[in-house]
């Protein structure tokens, strides 16, 4: 599973993509990103595709509100406007939350 993580985490899709091929058992288990990487979009659609139990109502609530913490560059404003669409309103619980921007 942290492997799993870390690859989703750093934006590593090609990883992501070939432990959700042949390891499907192993499903990120956090509720949030730890870090966001460079091609947060693509991250966060992956983990839509291919785990929806992991990207919850909540999940994507608490990723904007994150996001409207931490503007970073342009690209995000887009990517908030996607999840308010997929996720409408504000966090309803608490997360633990440690994350980091992508390098």
């Amino acid at each position: 599973m942290k492997a799993v993580e870390n690859a989703i985490g750093n934006g590593n899709l090609r990883v992501a993509s070939w432990l959700c091929w042949y390891y499907p058992e192993f499903v990120p288990t956090h509720n949030s990103l730890w870090m966001y990487p460079e091609n947060l979009f693509d991250t966060l659609l992956f983990i839509q595709v291919n785990y929806p139990d992991v990207f919850t109502l909540e999940f994507g609530r608490g990723t904007k509100s994150d996001l409207a913490d931490e503007y970073r560059k342009g690209s995000e404003i887009l990517v908030n406007k996607w999840l308010d669409e997929k996720s409408p309103g504000r966090p309803t619980k608490q997360r633990e939350v440690t994350f980091m921007w992508g390098m």
